[in-house]
């Protein structure tokens, strides 16, 4: 889960610099959950300069990881224009 904020705080400082970005941490009912969210950027970044800014694989390979543990990783805007990434992974042995 360490990686799932490193993500997201490396995501919010490239594309939302500045704004207020908030982690959260849970476990419940036997899973893991990790939520990065963050203020939108006060000036919208165009998809060019997103794809020069993707350094590595990003939420693809996050995504990847995540799945492997037989996880959930959704990443997107909120209605109030906000970005959140959160994973849900199960604790092994149903803890």
């Amino acid at each position: 889960m360490y990686r799932v904020v490193q993500e997201g705080l490396t995501n919010a400082l490239k594309y939302a610099a500045g704004q207020p970005t908030e982690v959260r941490t849970a476990c419940l009912n036997g899973q893991v959950e990790v939520e990065v969210t963050n203020a939108a950027a006060p000036v919208p970044i165009s998809v060019g300069v997103r794809r020069e800014l993707a350094g590595g694989r990003g939420l693809a390979g996050l995504r990847e990881r995540v799945t492997a543990l037989a996880g959930e990783l959704t990443a997107g805007a909120r209605p109030d224009g906000r970005w959140r990434l959160r994973a849900v992974v199960p604790i092994a042995g149903g803890a």
